[in-house]
């Protein structure tokens, strides 16, 4: 009997999960809300908005709204889910961005395209992007039933940017352009004293990760110049680039500015999609001048396969900095290359091959191999790769390279890129000791530190502290100064080589016995003060 039931509560609840709605009945969409993070705070510039969303029949749109500020009024948004909310505008659902989903979920319609992103740039909300905003993430399906996915609060702290800021107007997200002289127009700015200078050799602008070359700048738009008055480019703020978009295969690609000001700092603008659609004539001729795979994804898994990975790592880089430098990638035991990265990021490297052979590139999902992902390119002859994840990607990423010579594998190279939400603005972090334990003495305080919006090169940390507060209500204990700008290998990995001398470390002794909260201060470069403590409360004995 006590199996029949185990059997049948199964069953039960088999007939109730979201995979087996539509037996009978329609189910409005699910999913989740990646990022940003719950409550992040020191927000600046640009922010991504990502998830992944699913419908038994499909999902028509998935609309981003804010909740209004004191002062702001708000009406009923059938976009926001018949709430009275403010519409910041629909996510685009990126074909490839969430293998996991396509793996965990794989009889939903359209399941390789239940990624979505948007990118909102916090400088436009109210006040000028300083202060507490709540977002809410709403999918809506072919049906018209609507869900809300989640919902995120956010503190944003413009006024101590200090990046350069700006977006991209066209083309719009998820638009579709054709033409040999299609008009890319957008718009960047820096905080006082600094300035971006009208050379043009500062801004950059990307599609798919490469540089197409410098965008004109220093025009007037009243809507910019009014917005952010006295800035050193206040009056002169705008840009465009005209480039052929028949030399871009039909599909969906990626496009990014970048802007550094003359203190040095660069940020990457305004990513998004578009997508090109030019005549079956012009398409003919420009897939021909693309490099095309020496093995389709549909026939190369079985050989691929058959080619035991390279051990030898992966010479490479990321970020948007010109002169990044190339660090080598060790492989893991497994012959599996890890790369971590951040949303929005850029990753470029070296493929090379021997003389005669061609290089191919997959995303391996599951056990089959798809094509490249959205926002990269590939030179087969060269092996040079390069990929700027669009706002959506975000989790682990398999990427497969294939050399063949006369037709046949000879060498492969797997590579894991793992891509982490992008944390904006300083952290503090205790790694030991952890909550709730209790420690004999002495012990060890020890973490990182970072400002992870600092473009100076060095984590952006001065000094860091260390307080004991007594719970039972006596005088805090001065602990002393932390050893800091110690190595952290794994922050490095995770934020980029930069922050790579973030950890701090104190031995401590000599404290009573009692309940303590341990706070750890770190002085940050930019913001020239402390920032809130990191706390761990313990037991000392």
């Amino acid at each position: 009997m006590r199996s029949f039931i185990s059997r049948l509560t199964a069953l039960v609840a088999l007939l109730l999960s979201p995979a087996m709605v539509g037996l009978g009945e329609a189910a409005g969409p699910f999913g989740t809300v990646d990022t940003p993070l719950q409550n992040a705070s020191g927000v600046t510039g640009a922010v991504a908005f990502t998830g992944w969303a699913l419908d038994d029949v499909g999902v028509a749109r998935l609309g981003v709204c804010r909740a209004p500020v004191a002062g702001e009024g708000a009406g009923v948004d059938a976009r926001c889910g018949n709430q009275a909310a403010i519409y910041i505008g629909d996510a685009v659902f990126i074909p490839g961005a969430r293998p996991d989903v396509q793996i965990g979920y794989p009889t939903y319609p359209r399941n390789n395209q239940a990624g979505w992103g948007l990118m909102v740039l916090t400088n436009m909300l109210p006040a000028q992007g300083n202060g507490a905003y709540t977002f809410f993430m709403w999918a809506q399906d072919v049906e018209g039933s609507s869900v809300l996915l989640g919902t995120r609060t956010i503190t944003c702290d413009n006024e101590h940017a200090t990046l350069p800021f700006g977006t991209i107007d066209t083309p719009a997200q998820g638009e579709t352009i054709s033409g040999s002289s299609y008009v890319n127009f957008g718009w960047a700015l820096t905080q006082n004293p600094k300035f971006i200078p009208t050379d043009y050799a500062t801004l950059v602008v990307y599609i798919d990760g490469s540089p197409i070359g410098p965008p004109a700048y220093g025009y007037y738009r009243s809507d910019i110049a009014t917005t952010f008055p006295g800035l050193a480019n206040s009056n002169g703020a705008v840009g465009y680039r005209i480039f052929d978009t028949t030399a871009l295969s039909n599909g969906l690609h990626t496009i990014v500015w970048t802007a550094t000001d003359n203190a040095g700092f660069i940020e990457g603008l305004g990513s998004r999609y578009f997508t090109v659609s030019n005549g079956s004539a012009v398409t003919a001729r420009t897939e021909a001048r693309l490099a095309s795979p020496a093995v389709s994804a549909v026939d190369a898994a079985a050989s691929v396969a058959a080619v035991p990975p390279l051990n030898t790592g992966l010479v490479g880089r990321r970020g948007w900095a010109a002169d990044a430098p190339w660090r080598t990638y060790p492989a893991g035991p497994a012959g599996v290359v890890v790369v971590h990265g951040q949303e929005l990021d850029r990753f470029e490297w070296q493929l090379a091959g021997n003389s005669g052979e061609r290089v191919s590139g997959y995303v391996r999902v599951g056990a089959a191999l798809q094509p490249l992902p959205v926002g990269s390119t590939l030179d087969a002859s060269t092996g040079r790769f390069i990929w700027s994840p669009g706002v959506g990607f975000i989790g682990a990423y398999d990427l497969t390279f294939a050399w063949t010579r006369n037709g046949q594998v000879v060498r492969r190279q797997d590579v894991r890129v793992v891509i982490r939400p992008k944390t904006l603005g300083p952290q503090v972090v205790i790694d030991t000791p952890r909550p709730d334990v209790t420690l004999d003495q002495p012990f060890s305080v020890a973490g990182w530190a970072a400002s992870l919006d600092d473009a100076s090169g060095s984590s952006g940390i001065d000094t860091v502290h260390v307080w004991a507060y007594p719970l039972s209500g006596a005088a805090p204990v001065f602990l002393g100064v932390a050893s800091h700008q110690l190595s952290r290998p794994d922050v490095a990995a995770a934020y980029g080589d930069e922050f790579g001398q973030s950890g701090y470390q104190l031995s401590v002794q000599g404290l009573s016995t009692g309940d303590y909260d341990l706070a750890v201060f770190a002085w940050s470069q930019r913001q020239s003060g402390f920032l809130p403590a990191a706390v761990t409360r313990v037991h000392v004995r």
